[in-house]
């Protein structure tokens, strides 16, 4: 659902999706049920594919090494974002504003070419590091 009332680009709605199941009389399972990418799989073949997790932070896409543009799914503490797109020249900032963590995730070219995020969560992980995710 777009919110287009700004000047600024739509605001998207994502969530993630939970299967409540009784197991057995007076036991519940509640399962996070997994969310496809977004991404069909003929936006590989030219691209070099990313899959990257570490603490709470899942991204998954590709990026154009000609171009250094990028198109990321970004997932935290197992909920889908939402995918971001962007040239790794300008930086893209994706801020994180949930119940149980709030900060900004920052994709950037780093010094040595490589593709960098620059993590700063703070609630339940608190975390701030610039972490190498590829090198192109």
């Amino acid at each position: 659902m777009a919110d287009t009332t700004a000047n600024t680009s739509p605001t998207f709605v994502a969530g993630s999706l939970i299967q409540f199941t009784q197991t057995a009389p007076g036991q519940y399972e509640a399962k996070q049920v997994q969310q496809p990418t977004g991404l069909p799989d003929t936006l590989f073949d030219s691209k070099t594919p990313i899959n990257w997790t570490e603490g709470p932070v899942s991204i998954s896409g590709w990026i154009d090494l000609s171009s250094l543009n990028v198109t990321l799914n970004v997932s935290v503490m197992g909920m889908a974002l939402g995918t971001v797109v962007g040239d790794l020249h300008q930086g893209i900032i994706l801020t994180v504003n949930l119940m149980l963590e709030k900060g900004s995730l920052t994709f950037h070219l780093g010094s040595g070419n490589e593709l960098m995020v620059k993590v700063a969560l703070d609630g339940i992980y608190n975390w701030s590091d610039d972490i190498n995710i590829l090198k192109l």
